[in-house]
């Protein structure tokens, strides 16, 4: 990323003098601290440009997998959207210390098996970006039917 900022300043001289505010969300969590911390780096050893960073921003970031994962079904089961059975197995069954989405390890089926409940009931009907609104996403067969309509 450090490489692409200097190459887009080559291309883009006109927005070298401007504020630079690195912005992100969700996995943005783990990249843009990096970014940031990369940048100031440069800047510190850097005689030539110095990137003008004014702020840095990051809405609902992903931070540590061992803490959003149970942070997250903490919170379904606390405001009733999975129930007690699904969350406490979730809370006492659970070991997140090495969690990984792509495979999962020290996961017990019990484990496994209340995670994909809890994502089951979630992903069906609740809107995972805002809790109080109502799913609205078309289905699969309605957006290819909306699709072929513009084709």
């Amino acid at each position: 990323m450090h490489i692409f900022m200097m190459k887009w300043y080559e291309k883009f001289p006109e927005f070298k003098s401007r504020g630079l505010f690195l912005t992100g969300e969700s996995y943005a969590g783990h990249y843009i601290p990096q970014l940031a911390i990369a940048l100031l780096d440069h800047n510190a050893h850097s005689t030539g440009l110095k990137f003008n960073i004014k702020g840095v921003a990051i809405g609902n970031p992903l931070l540590r997998l061992d803490r959003d994962v149970p942070a997250t079904y903490e919170f379904f089961w606390s405001h009733g959207m999975i129930s007690d059975e699904i969350g406490l197995t979730i809370m006492n069954e659970c070991d997140f210390n090495d969690y990984v989405f792509a495979s999962p390890h020290n996961v017990t089926e019990s484990c496994e098996n209340a995670i994909s409940s809890a994502n089951i009931v979630v992903g069906e009907y609740i809107n995972n970006y805002d809790v109080i609104l109502d799913v609205c996403y078309p289905s699969l067969v309605e957006q290819e039917l909306n699709l072929r309509k513009l084709v």
